[in-house]
């Protein structure tokens, strides 16, 4: 199908619109479509362009929330191997890891809900 290019003055417009309302607003309409095609493919390149940051951002952040976890692990586990300390303070130490084990085992479920809830879903509108 070719695709011409015609301009109409504001008057002419108005005027075309009152006397046949039906075949000017078929190309109000053609012309709508066209436009939310033109958008879409614009919008869908941008988020193609902008992906590639995102999910550098997301792994830069997932890989720092495990290393603190990870540290405070680290940090009690030392001490706690020793011999001597109270049972209290071995149960403290014990709580700790833990609670910064089940730390870690909650971030890929919110990882997952977020890339599940992170994406937009774009429904159609008619406007006319």
């Amino acid at each position: 199908m070719a695709t011409g290019t015609i301009f109409l003055g504001r008057d002419e417009l108005l005027r075309l619109l009152h006397q046949q309302p039906e075949p000017a607003l078929d190309l109000i309409r053609d012309f709508s479509g066209r436009l939310q095609a033109l958008s879409r493919r614009n919008l869908d390149d941008s988020l193609q362009a902008e992906r590639p940051t995102t999910v550098d951002r997301l792994a830069r952040s997932t890989v720092h929330d495990f290393k603190n976890p990870l540290a405070i692990i680290s940090l009690a586990a030392e001490p706690a191997g020793r011999r001597g300390g109270s049972i209290d303070w071995r149960r403290r130490v014990q709580d700790t890891i833990l609670k910064q084990v089940e730390r870690m085992n909650s971030m890929p479920h919110e990882l997952i809900a977020y890339t599940r809830t992170g994406h937009q879903e774009f429904v159609p509108t008619r406007l006319l």
